[in-house]
């Protein structure tokens, strides 16, 4: 079984509600999207999880702003302050139109 089929499962199998695909900004700063688990199948971690990167202060203007959120099954873990069963998943954000990852446009000055 793999690591999505197997967290499907957890889902099934736990009552979970919700799946919250978790991210930093290039601040550091978390952000996250909300899924109800009715949208969430292996499809979309194959996919990943569009969003527009033009919302989030760092990276792309409203004329490129299409991102991806590649979620990491092995980072699941229960978000123990949610009212419903929430899973929370750590993504890695790309640049939708090229596949690159947003952490290779982040230039750091010390």
């Amino acid at each position: 079984m793999s690591d999505v089929a197997t967290l499907l499962k957890r889902i099934d199998d736990e009552g979970i509600r919700n799946v919250d695909f978790c991210f930093t900004d290039p601040r550091g700063k978390w952000h996250h999207l909300t899924y109800h688990v009715s949208a969430v199948d292996a499809e979309l971690f194959a996919d990943g999880v569009m969003f527009d990167g033009s919302s989030i202060a760092g990276w792309k203007d409203i004329s490129e702003s299409d991102m991806l959120l590649n979620p990491r099954p092995d980072t699941a873990a229960m978000d123990p302050f949610s009212e419903l069963p929430t899973l929370m998943l750590v993504c890695d954000a790309s640049f939708a139109t090229t596949m690159t990852p947003a952490s290779s446009a982040i230039k750091l000055s010390i």
